[in-house]
């Protein structure tokens, strides 16, 4: 199956690169993750169990379905299109634009700065300075709540909307120094968890909006040597970060025999392979399992930040935090977004929210590359994080996303309206 996979994944490769008129899109980016993702879990480094038919129907089903909502996303005469034109608004790169949008990257820097410093303060008052070698143990106490200090809520998180700016501004007008601000809070936001999701995330906030909209042709901005170098250093912190974590949270894995030979003696070189390794195969068996045995529950991951909120506010509805796991053989609970919409809304109210999904994202993209729109660009970077992560998880289970999306269109469509006014004057 694996092979008809890629045969397929190759032909909606070439047919995504002629409708969109560029390699990475929203239908190549869902095909080169899923592909990468399936073909490790093949490779069986780690003993995993074979994926039944039913499984591989369930995968295809789903991507034929987000493909299609893609498709359905360009209009007749979008289909027949093959050189978008870059149509950014004159004064998009404007002083006041530009200085505006410093602004509140700077704000919202600032303001999640009160509550990630904090927590980072009462981390290192519980663990003492060198908190990068015990995020094992941070990660732990979080998962089981074994925790005697409480955590300032939700404020930390708009740091992620402050990134998401950070990346759209750095393809407007290239890298500044300020922007090391909001990645070195998004990084010590992640210290408190102990995982390394957010590194992940912060990554593709970045990278996103270079890779999927165009830079505007009015821009007088360029590029230069030292912002180039700027940009690489900025990812190899965030990846230096991602590794060390990674280290970290792999000192425990010694050779087992769910290992294959090639597994066992890349363990003996760095055990942080196997975490990697398992990290982005394991979805498809958990996946599997489930499907052995679905069970249900209406919007239990989706609506998931919407109960939790009731919850706290004295409702007492049911809530379900993190996942069941399963023996795959190995123990682990993620099983990509299938998983999670089957369960909120069965088989074919998953399948419709995929198509939907893909429907907006194509006319995000689409909107992105005519018009170059604030609101559409940051809807462009938010979807384009949640397909890149479909292989691990339905991001709309979480709150920062629902946070980002409200947000980040308020903030869009301000900037929008201020490139509006200044076309007009």
């Amino acid at each position: 199956m694996i092979f008809i996979y890629i045969l397929l994944n190759i032909i909606i490769y070439f047919f995504s690169k002629s409708l969109f008129n560029k390699r990475i899109n929203p239908i190549s980016i869902y095909s080169i993750i899923w592909v990468i993702m399936l073909v490790g879990y093949e490779l069986k480094l780690v003993y995993y169990y074979d994926l039944t038919l039913t499984t591989w129907f369930v995968i295809i089903t789903f991507q034929l379905s987000y493909t299609i909502g893609c498709i359905l996303g360009q209009t007749r005469s979008d289909f027949y299109k093959r050189n978008y034109k870059q149509g950014y608004p004159i004064k998009s790169d404007s002083k006041k634009i530009k200085e505006k949008l410093r602004r509140i990257i700077l704000t919202l820097s600032l303001i999640s700065a009160v509550g990630i410093i904090p927590n980072l303060l009462i981390l290192i008052g519980n663990y003492g300075t060198n908190i990068l070698e015990l995020t094992n143990q941070i990660y732990h106490d979080r998962l089981t709540n074994n925790r005697n200090f409480e955590l300032i809520p939700y404020i930390g998180t708009l740091i992620h909307i402050a990134v998401i700016l950070s990346g759209i501004y750095i393809n407007r007008y290239g890298l500044r120094l300020f922007l090391f601000v909001p990645i070195t809070l998004l990084i010590l936001n992640v210290l408190p968890s102990g995982g390394r999701l957010d590194i992940i995330l912060g990554l593709l906030y970045i990278l996103l909006p270079s890779l999927m909209s165009n830079k505007p042709k009015t821009s007088k901005t360029k590029i230069t040597p030292k912002q180039k170098l700027g940009v690489v250093t900025l990812i190899s912190i965030i990846l230096m970060v991602f590794i060390k974590l990674t280290n970290n949270r792999s000192s425990w894995v010694t050779p087992d025999a769910f290992m294959s030979p090639l597994m066992v003696k890349l363990v003996g070189i760095n055990p942080a392979f196997y975490k990697i390794y398992t990290y982005f195969t394991i979805p498809p068996g958990v996946l599997n399992a489930y499907l052995l045995e679905p069970t249900y529950n209406f919007g239990i991951n989706t609506m998931g930040p919407l109960i939790n909120l009731f919850n706290k506010l004295g409702a007492n509805l049911e809530y379900q935090r993190y996942q069941e796991a399963y023996y795959i053989p190995i123990y682990t609970n993620v099983g990509s977004y299938i998983r999670e919409l089957i369960q909120d809304f069965t088989y074919l109210g998953g399948i419709s929210v995929v198509l939907i999904f893909g429907f907006l994202f194509s006319k995000f993209y689409y909107r992105v590359r005519i018009k170059g729109t604030f609101t559409y660009e940051i809807l462009l970077c938010i979807f384009g994080v949640v397909i890149v992560m479909s292989f691990f998880m339905w991001q709309y289970r979480e709150t920062i996303f629902w946070i980002n999306t409200f947000l980040g269109i308020l903030i869009g469509l301000y900037f929008d309206r201020l490139v509006n006014k200044e076309n007009q004057s």
